[in-house]
């Protein structure tokens, strides 16, 4: 099992109420506290005793006797130190300590930016709390199943209505969106790309990952939309504490995004795909809402039963956002082919509807 997602915690907190709080928040999400300092003296014996490159303390400082020197002498033995403040005003004294937060997202969401991949540093994309935008991203659970066709389309359909959109491809491992719409140069070191009326785009590479960290500040304010192609999320619980620069925009979705689609279709690999990610679901928390998206059912009694079984898996979940889309291989074949937006091709094929009504409904 990869340590990192079960990592060593140690706990420093005086305050009961808080040590508990941090300690249920943890199990909840699969993790365990290995050990509950009630002092300093204890917070050192234990440490040194058991040196991990592993393990993550999580302290505040109202434990009796901790100090910074402490803190420094104990750093080379721990992966990282997390400091949360006390109402005390004793943090003036200590580096790094942040506001206590005020709910387990927070605290989540603050643990898991502190959790490095080894040898490897990247920028943070920065969780935003306010916005003018609607951030909406969609991962699949393997390739082929349309996520950055619906991407692309549901973009294009927002700006048709005047929404003002900016379309990210987040695909690391297969960025396709520059492909299929024949447009060059959106991996820009600089900023995004006007690719039509009313939409803007970008491909996400390491080398300007840094740049788009800022900008997205302003994009949450500029934009009415932000439409994201985040490909492969079938390992989300591993990318929600990976640092690498290929697993930021995800990240910042999961913090960020008002929804997360789940693009998956038929087929039995597919099917078994959707049930083990269902699985990952309850030992992990994301603040945007989760809908689900079965794209390229047919019109047959096979079509119906792979609905009835998509159905069943994702029903239970009770998401506000359950779709159902038609197969369409001769309209998804004619727009690649074009290198064109479906409505740009047959603005009565059957997809282009289903996501027209998507759309329509999303803005209404």
């Amino acid at each position: 099992m990869d340590k990192s997602l079960s990592p060593i915690v140690i706990t420093a907190i005086a305050d009961s109420d808080f040590e508990g709080f941090v300690a249920s928040t943890l199990y909840s999400q699969g993790w365990s506290v290995s050990f509950r300092a009630l002092s300093t003296e204890s917070l050192k014996e234990f440490i040194n005793s058991n040196p991990s490159t592993d393990a993550i303390l999580i302290f505040s400082p109202d434990l009796p006797g901790i100090s910074q020197e402490i803190l420094n002498s104990l750093k080379p033995l721990l992966h990282r130190i997390l400091g949360f403040a006390t109402a005390s005003g004793l943090e003036n004294k200590f580096f790094d300590v942040t506001s206590r937060p005020k709910g387990p997202l927070d605290l989540l969401e603050a643990i898991r930016g502190n959790i490095r991949a080894p040898m490897v540093r990247s920028p943070q994309v920065r969780a935003v709390k306010t916005k003018r935008a609607e951030i909406i991203a969609f991962g699949s659970l393997g390739n082929g199943s349309g996520c950055t066709t619906i991407a692309i389309n549901f973009a294009f359909e927002l700006a048709h209505l005047g929404k003002k959109v900016l379309l990210i491809d987040a695909n690391h491992s297969a960025p396709a969106i520059a492909i299929l719409l024949d447009k060059r140069n959106l991996n820009s070191p600089e900023s995004w790309k006007q690719i039509s009326e009313n939409i803007y785009s970008i491909e996400i590479t390491h080398e300007n990952l840094e740049m788009i960290a800022l900008k997205l500040i302003d994009a949450v304010q500029d934009f009415d939309c932000i439409v994201v192609d985040l490909g492969s999320v079938m390992y989300l619980r591993n990318i929600l504490i990976d640092r690498r620069w290929s697993a930021q925009i995800a990240m910042w979705c999961c913090n960020s995004a008002d929804q997360l689609n789940i693009v998956t279709g038929p087929g039995l690999l597919t099917q078994h795909r959707l049930r083990q990610f269902i699985g990952t679901l309850g030992k992990i928390s994301i603040s945007a809402k989760i809908g689900f998206l079965f794209n390229g059912k047919v019109r047959n009694r096979k079509g119906e039963r792979e609905e009835e079984l998509f159905m069943a898996a994702v029903t239970p979940l009770r998401s506000e956002f359950l779709y159902v889309l038609p197969d369409d291989f001769r309209g998804v074949a004619a727009a690649q082919n074009e290198q064109k937006p479906l409505g740009e091709v047959n603005e009565r094929g059957s997809l282009r509807k289903a996501i027209v009504e998507i759309v329509s409904e999303r803005v209404s």
